[in-house]
């Protein structure tokens, strides 16, 4: 009979222990607020590339899949895609919905897509041949009013290679404006590249279709009913107002838009510019510029 009660008695404490030991496993997750996806969603997440790498643009697609036991919430969300490599984070990017999540009803398919860009980040050469670099990927609904409380859809972690080396650099022809300034926080040279009235450089014809990219933002107090003109090959990509501080281009040219010629010229030109001691007080320099160049990606 005692040896019954001592076996009986291991067993609770087996119990209790474990059951502690679980609770203290999933605390974390209520005590940070974190939420659970949505009831009767379902969802595919689809990049237009098999081979991830860094410097890459690439096409996401997304599928939500609701369930006949989905309940459309009170509140509209934005869609944002995120990735982070350790504390680092690569992009965040808002993801339009066509349709208000609000308004979504059950047993139906709801789509979004745009482009995300993987930034450089890997050294080719200190990097053993076939290891790639983890980057942790999610996508959240993010409220548009208190944009703290996010819900979390989905989550997975990527596997980067590092971007080939026969991808053709861009050269860099006339017009651009480089600019070097003291880092506040070093003792190193910040180095900028800014166009001038117009600027230009040479890319590298793939003949097949390409993507590119164009990032870049106006400086402090720029120009009213400042426009960029963007061209390829002297026929205009588009010519827009710069509204906002920073902007981001991103043209899908198929074979027949870039022709047969070796290498293509892009063209950058702005119809109002600043000196860059306008921009910079500290710097006494009259030469004009237009915007700064954040990024260019042609492939």
């Amino acid at each position: 009979m005692r040896e019954m009660d001592r076996n009986k008695a291991c067993g609770y404490l087996k119990f209790i222990g474990l059951a502690a030991i679980i609770l203290i496993m999933i605390w974390p997750v209520f005590s940070c607020g974190q939420k659970l996806p949505l009831p009767g969603l379902e969802i595919s997440v689809n990049f237009s590339d098999k081979n991830l790498t860094d410097n890459l643009l690439t096409s996401l697609k997304v599928k939500f899949i609701t369930t006949s036991d989905f309940k459309s919430p009170d509140r509209d969300y934005e869609l944002v895609a995120e990735a982070l490599a350790g504390q680092k984070i690569l992009f965040q990017k808002n993801l339009p919905l066509l349709w208000p999540v609000s308004r979504w009803e059950a047993n139906r398919v709801y789509e979004a897509s745009g482009f995300i860009y993987f930034p450089p980040l890997i050294d080719f050469f200190s990097r053993p041949t076939g290891q790639g670099l983890a980057v942790n990927f999610r996508l959240y609904l993010r409220p548009l009013q208190n944009q703290k409380d996010i819900i979390v859809v989905y989550e997975r972690q990527l596997k980067l290679s590092p971007c080939p080396l026969d991808v053709p650099d861009i050269v860099f022809l006339d017009g651009w404006v480089v600019i070097k300034r003291p880092d506040p926080s070093s003792d190193e040279l910040l180095v900028e590249r800014w166009t001038g009235p117009q600027a230009s450089c040479w890319l590298k014809n793939p003949k097949k279709p390409a993507l590119l990219m164009l990032r870049g933002s106006s400086p402090p107090g720029r120009p009213e009913g400042q426009k960029v003109i963007i061209a390829l090959e002297g026929r205009v990509l588009e010519e827009f107002e710069t509204s906002l501080p920073d902007f981001e281009k991103i043209y899908q040219l198929s074979a027949s838009d870039l022709g047969q010629k070796d290498g293509l010229t892009l063209t950058i030109g702005v119809n109002k510019t600043v000196r860059v001691k306008d921009v910079y007080p500290d710097l006494d320099d009259n030469q004009p510029v237009g915007f700064r160049l954040e990024t260019i990606y042609f492939r």
